[in-house]
């Protein structure tokens, strides 16, 4: 469900398109979706035991830190790359760089690439941290 088309099919009496199709069967029809621009601190700052976004954008504990490092481009700003636990046997990784949106399955799946691009200028242009979105 990636790409900008977004393609509308017939299911009984309804329309529903194929984004929001996706979204009921990975269960986020009606979660509110978490978008998240992390600031220096947020990245600096996370280390085992500190919530952060998941891979499905939901809040989970670290339970490791995999790497650190800063970016080329542009120069200097720092990145962490992170595990979250999902059961007592799996894990799944996760990453956040400075300033860059935390793209997750949730939000990924409400929105295409393009408009996702173009919240991160919004919330970046704002000095906007985190939203919430119904």
């Amino acid at each position: 469900m990636r790409g900008n088309a977004v393609y509308t099919i017939q299911k009984g009496a309804t329309r529903m398109n194929t984004r929001e199709k996706g979204m009921k069967r990975e269960g986020m029809m009606g979660r509110r979706l978490v978008l998240l621009v992390p600031n220096a601190a947020d990245v600096v700052g996370l280390e085992e035991g500190v919530l952060a976004l998941n891979c499905f954008g939901e809040w989970a504990k670290v339970t490791r830190i995999s790497y650190r490092g800063e970016a080329v481009v542009p120069p200097g700003v720092p990145y962490v790359g992170y595990y979250t636990a999902t059961s007592a046997t799996s894990s799944m990784s996760g990453s956040y760089k400075v300033g860059q949106l935390v793209r997750t399955v949730h939000a990924s799946s409400r929105y295409t690439s393009a408009e996702l691009d173009a919240i991160e200028r919004e919330m970046v242009a704002r000095g906007e941290r985190i939203r919430e979105v119904a």
